[in-house]
């Protein structure tokens, strides 16, 4: 931040920001245009790293890509933010990583 610039200024903003790609991402997934969505609701999470409800959203669409991996990472980070999870992503937290 530039001298003088006020932090809680800043923090709202990135908040918005966030909420602004989140919301993208949804519109995203809605088109059915997948790629745009992962983008979207990656750049969110630029901005706020722990947000529970992005990392669910990830989760529930990598799940759809048929990519369990990347859907458990982020099943894991929104079980962890305190998100309430489908039985299909508890079930991939639950099942131990295959080698």
């Amino acid at each position: 931040l530039p001298p003088g610039a006020n932090r809680e200024a800043s923090e709202f903003y990135e908040t918005a920001e966030a909420d602004i790609h989140l919301e993208t991402g949804l519109i995203r997934i809605a088109q059915n245009r997948s790629s745009e969505a992962v983008k979207e609701l990656t750049l969110a999470l630029g901005l706020r790293p722990t947000h529970g409800p992005t990392h669910r959203h990830l989760a529930e669409l990598y799940m759809k890509q048929g990519q369990p991996a990347q859907a458990t990472t982020h099943a894991r980070a929104a079980r962890d933010a305190g998100e309430v999870l489908a039985d299909t992503l508890l079930s991939l937290i639950a099942t131990p990583p295959t080698r």
